[in-house]
């Protein structure tokens, strides 16, 4: 009971808790975002739309220690081709993107977005693919614009997908551990130091295990609250329908 007392006297466990929470909601809302835009362009082409989508599920099938090395030399802030890049085209000097506390979070988010955007495209055109055809010509025989189609027919019926998508990949992103520890290793200070890498940190460098597994629990039942809100969501959204 001490150990749970002294997580909300804990700044460190407070700031990773804060960390975790921006992590989380900036990787899922860009990838949610990124993947309806991919799947709807993606939708709409009938020819080699099998050989796109193969190269595009390649980086979640990456292993995510290799995607934080590939991303950290991406970032190489004297010898990265994005520093490069940025100077030749934009005049702008090198960001010191994993050793700056401004920067070091959204190198971490672009490498997370890169990876798992083409896992919620997957998830989002298999609903697309499954949409019935009788409410779309109906909208277009009512002569309804392709954008009120999409919001007022479409959208509406791939909400439960979404929603799939959203569990999915929320409850992944709290998880992350590989891409900030390769990357960044929590910094610089503890800028990029989500709940898992404190629980690492707390248990397997300080071996304070007890106290390490008290942070593990409560972190299980943010997840747990988070993942049932989305699920009567999901039943809300069901029983709509």
């Amino acid at each position: 009971f001490y150990n749970f007392v002294q997580l909300f006297r804990d700044h460190a466990f407070i700031n990773s808790l804060k960390v975790s929470f921006q992590f989380v909601g900036l990787v899922v809302s860009i990838e949610l975002i990124g993947g309806l835009v991919l799947a709807l362009i993606l939708i709409n082409i009938k020819k080699f739309r099998g050989i796109l989508c193969s190269y595009l599920l390649i980086p979640p099938m990456l292993p995510m220690v290799a995607v934080g090395v590939i991303w950290l030399l991406l970032f190489s802030m004297y010898y990265g081709p994005i520093n490069h890049v940025l100077s030749a085209l934009l005049g702008i000097e090198p960001i010191p993107w994993t050793a700056s506390v401004k920067w070091s979070l959204w190198s971490v988010i672009i490498a997370d977005v890169w990876q798992w955007t083409p896992f919620t495209m997957i998830i989002i055109l298999a609903g697309l693919a499954s949409v019935p055809q009788d409410p779309l010509e109906a909208a277009i025989v009512d002569g309804a614009s392709s954008t009120q189609r999409f919001f007022y027919v479409t959208l509406p019926l791939i909400k439960p997908v979404i929603l799939v998508a959203l569990i999915i990949r929320t409850v992944d992103a709290f998880k992350v551990f590989g891409l900030p520890l390769v990357m960044t290793g929590g910094g610089p200070g503890s800028a990029t130091e989500v709940l898992s890498l404190y629980v690492y940190r707390v248990g397997f460098k300080f071996w304070n295990l007890s106290y390490a597994a008290a942070i593990s629990l409560f972190f299980l039942i943010i997840i747990i609250a988070i993942i049932t809100a989305y699920v009567r969501l999901t039943a809300m959204e069901v029983r709509g329908r």
